[in-house]
């Protein structure tokens, strides 16, 4: 039944980024690029309503907010392990034209460079899987930590704001930011629907993550999961073995199928290889993508849609590294 639910959850989650389109490569680079907004909108809406769906589970004792710690090397910051593996994940995300879920679609809709960025993310994970748990302190979700722990992780306490002032100016920023981004900004070359539907398909593939796995959407421990199977079988048996049945793949496998599924509704892409991604770059990029979304705790759905729809502090950092070293990355390739 696990095995089912979490499958499920994955196949909404991959209809709902190959439908908004979301995953394309161009679209990803050219919204680090500063050309294409249409990367921005899905982003925002799909964080707007994943805030309103996990408060409303909240207030009705469904589920609770998975609030995220940080993540912690030890170097220089509480949240340096944010920092860090945030702007690694920028990086990647830079070199690769995508995030470690998207990068599913694209093997599932034949974009060229796919395979190469999932041997790389795979890769990336067995490093983490073998090396990361003696570099990283803390990097994981509170949602099972005590509610006094868990607020002292959130924007509101960092800011000394209340919960629902926090709420709302987060919900009204990210309308108002859509609201100006659609009316001023450039892009949405490969849209078919709408952005703002785009994100409120996310906002659905949210509520079958929570209803159906108990987890909110996030992707990278996939590829964890994967590079533990890889470490363990060319011989490192101290890699401890992934929980069975391992949801997190599971949940990947579904993204896949679910990409697969709904591709055909809609008409093929034109001009897919504008921003053309080597193999080497490609493989290197994926490597760097998973390796740095691990160590933050987190990738661009994790952290960047759920976490911040928790209103968790160390998303913030997380995001912003993320598409600060994205656009850094762009601008010095071009």
């Amino acid at each position: 039944m696990d095995t089912l639910k979490s499958t499920s959850a994955g196949m909404v989650f991959g209809a709902a980024l190959t439908l908004s389109r979301v995953y394309v490569p161009t679209v990803i680079i050219n919204q680090l690029r500063l050309r294409d907004f249409h990367m921005l909108e899905v982003f925002l809406t799909a964080s707007a309503s994943s805030a309103l769906i996990m408060l409303g589970f909240e207030k009705f004792g469904i589920a609770k907010r998975s609030v995220r710690t940080n993540s912690s090397l030890g170097w220089f910051s509480y949240y340096d392990g944010n920092i860090i593996g945030g702007s690694l994940l920028g990086v990647g995300m830079g070199l690769t034209g995508a995030c470690p879920g998207t990068v599913l679609p694209q093997l599932a809709q034949g974009i060229e460079s796919a395979p190469w960025t999932t041997l790389g993310a795979v890769l990336g994970g067995a490093m983490y899987a073998k090396f990361g748990k003696s570099l990283v302190f803390s990097s994981h979700s509170s949602k099972d930590e005590d509610p006094i722990d868990l607020n002292n992780h959130t924007i509101s306490s960092k800011f000394n704001a209340s919960p629902s002032a926090t709420f709302l100016t987060f919900e009204g920023l990210v309308i108002t930011t859509t609201a100006l981004s659609a009316l001023l900004l450039p892009g949405k070359t490969f849209a078919i629907l709408p952005t703002v539907v785009g994100g409120l398909l996310i906002g659905a593939a949210q509520v079958a993550s929570i209803t159906l796995t108990s987890s909110p959407l996030g992707v990278s421990n996939a590829y964890q999961q994967l590079g533990s199977y890889l470490c363990r079988a060319i011989g490192f048996e101290d890699v401890p073995r992934p929980p069975f049945p391992p949801k997190s793949i599971l949940f990947a496998l579904g993204i896949l199928i679910g990409s697969a599924v709904s591709g055909p509704l809609l008409p093929k892409l034109a001009n897919a290889g504008v921003v053309p991604i080597s193999n080497i770059q490609a493989m290197i990029g994926g490597f760097i993508l998973v390796l740095g979304a691990r160590i933050a705790g987190g990738c661009t759905s994790g952290h960047g849609i759920s976490g911040l729809s928790a209103m968790s502090f160390s998303s913030l950092i997380t995001t912003a590294a993320m598409f600060g070293a994205g656009i850094v990355t762009q601008l010095i390739l071009k």
